[in-house]
């Protein structure tokens, strides 16, 4: 049984942002440095209150303020400073997605001083790691036999909301199923062009869709029995995830991907999270 069937088996894999719509960078925490040499260490609550210090060459200040959806205001004060020195200053600016990791805006002073800052994070903030869940199967032709995962980033101690991840093929992938006469190329690697993902405010990004097209699925359980090749059969492939900075995307896991072809059903699996369906 031949059919003349040309089908790209990939990775499905659609950019979409957890929750109704895209934001801008949900955190200001972290440590930034600007343009005067000064070292700002501040810490975010939930509700978008900010908090922390800031040392000068006046000494270090206290910070309050507040922070929302990319937009901040801040005010440092100090208690009887040095002569010559300010016992306020407020910088107000933005933080630049989707890297969240420099930013610019005013800044006015007790003085009547005013002016123009820039900062930027020395480091940019990446994930640990990420945790994998099952989402549900594809609903429509050809992807009801892949599965939909969302992941939560880690540490969920800091928000990574509006940051942009990618996937990239990290090499070493197998195709069980493929055979010399097959009408379909071996399933070895993720296919370009790589998609990206918005994180959401709740760390979580997805859906990435993994699994075999239903014409290869119902191809192979039928072409490998008459062939007297084994079933069930499989492929792994090895997907690095990135997160986008300024200076580029910074690899922060390697994840294995596994999917599975047996006579009525067909697994798919991220990251040691595997799930079954009986198929057709």
């Amino acid at each position: 049984m031949r059919r003349a069937i040309i089908v790209i088996l990939a990775v499905v894999s659609v950019a979409a942002v957890s929750g109704s719509k895209w934001q801008g960078c949900a955190t200001i925490q972290g440590a930034w440095f600007d343009n005067y040499g000064y070292v700002w260490s501040l810490m975010q609550e939930s509700d978008g209150t900010v908090w922390g210090d800031v040392d000068t060459d006046c000494g270090t200040y206290s910070v309050h303020g507040f922070f929302d959806d990319g937009d901040f205001d801040l005010l440092a004060e100090k208690n009887g400073p040095p002569p010559g020195c300010n016992d306020w200053f407020e910088y107000w600016g933005n933080i630049e997605d989707p890297a969240c990791d420099r930013g610019s805006g005013g800044w006015d002073s007790s003085d009547g001083d005013h002016g123009r800052f820039s900062w930027n994070k020395s480091q940019c903030d990446k994930p640990s790691a990420e945790q994998t869940n099952s989402m549900g199967w594809g609903t429509f032709y050809p992807w009801r036999t892949a599965h939909d995962f969302y992941q939560t980033l880690t540490p969920l101690g800091f928000n990574f909301g509006g940051r942009l991840v990618t996937e990239a093929d990290a090499g070493g992938g197998s195709d069980g199923c493929h055979f010399p006469e097959s009408e379909f190329p071996p399933w070895t690697s993720i296919r370009q062009p790589y998609p990206s993902w918005f994180v959401g405010t709740d760390n979580r990004w997805g859906p990435d869709q993994i699994g075999w097209h239903e014409d290869a699925v119902d191809y192979y359980k039928i072409e490998r029995p008459e062939r007297g090749l084994p079933m069930p059969c499989g492929n792994q492939l090895y997907q690095r995830m990135s997160i986008y900075c300024t200076a580029g995307w910074k690899p922060y896991r390697v994840n294995v991907l596994e999917c599975s072809i047996g006579i009525n059903w067909v697994t798919s699996s991220r990251d040691g999270l595997e799930v079954f369906r009986w198929w057709p």
